[in-house]
């Protein structure tokens, strides 16, 4: 049998102090060891035969060092090809209509990615996602909301996503949901998220949204537990009679 020992205490994994896990396999789970984000872990594996003398023979120690944050979504699998759109995983108040049956939308104000099929937009036959404002990597998403309120739509713009399968955003020692927004001048609205249509409005000024710089926008999940530890839907959206602009968002992420 492998006896694994773990801890962010050099010494502790040195001197056989540390916590142990017992395995007959090559292998321990993660579930097991209750890692945390931003960690430095030493590790060390004694071997173990009984019928041997003598019966422990002791492992070097090693380390590795855990991720700064965990990603949800950053943007850059999406492109112009279906089933890849961006508004095939976030639903935006348009929808789509392949691969079939399609998505009618939310009924909201929200598009997500450029209108690059209208002869009239300055996207026409260009890029979907954004590639010049980005916050990391090669590309973001461009959301474009109006909320006009006309033929019976509320009044807000709003995109969703569903996850697969619910998550658990209090692994690993996550604390904060972040979100990097983008401005674009002359934006207006009230900014916020929804977590399983829990609404939480943007604490910060109100001029953000048209700056034209990338804001983190922090969420403490640690009052949220509750919520955070099963998590099925994640919503974007603008709120305001008349509110209308283009704003982007890259880096959705977890730590």
């Amino acid at each position: 049998r492998h006896q694994v020992y773990l801890s962010n205490d050099e010494s502790a994994v040195r001197q056989g102090t540390a916590p142990v896990h017992t395995s007959d396999e090559s292998r321990v789970s993660g579930s097991q060891l209750n890692l945390q984000l931003q960690q430095t872990y030493y590790w060390r594996v004694d071997e173990v035969n009984d019928a041997v003398v003598p019966p422990v023979w002791s492992g070097d120690t090693w380390s590795f060092s855990t991720a700064e944050y965990i990603v949800v979504d950053d943007f850059e699998s999406y492109g112009n090809i279906s089933p890849n759109r961006p508004f095939q995983t976030w639903f935006d108040g348009i929808g789509f209509t392949e691969p079939a049956p399609g998505n009618p939308g939310n009924g909201t104000g929200a598009a997500a990615g450029h209108d690059i099929w209208s002869q009239g937009s300055e996207n026409y036959n260009s890029l979907i996602m954004e590639t010049d404002t980005i916050h990391s990597g090669s590309q973001s998403l461009p959301l474009y909301y109006a909320n006009s309120g006309a033929g019976g739509l509320p009044p807000h713009s709003q995109i969703d996503r569903t996850f697969a399968e619910a998550q658990d955003w209090t692994r690993f020692g996550v604390k904060t949901l972040v979100i990097h927004f983008h401005g674009s001048a002359g934006n207006s609205g009230q900014l916020y998220v929804k977590i399983n249509d829990v609404r939480i409005a943007y604490p910060g000024n109100a001029a953000d949204l048209a700056a034209e710089a990338w804001t983190p926008w922090e969420i403490d999940l640690t009052s949220r537990a509750a919520l955070a530890g099963n998590v099925s839907t994640l919503s974007i959206g603008m709120d305001g009679s008349g509110a209308s602009g283009l704003l982007y968002v890259d880096d959705i992420r977890l730590k």
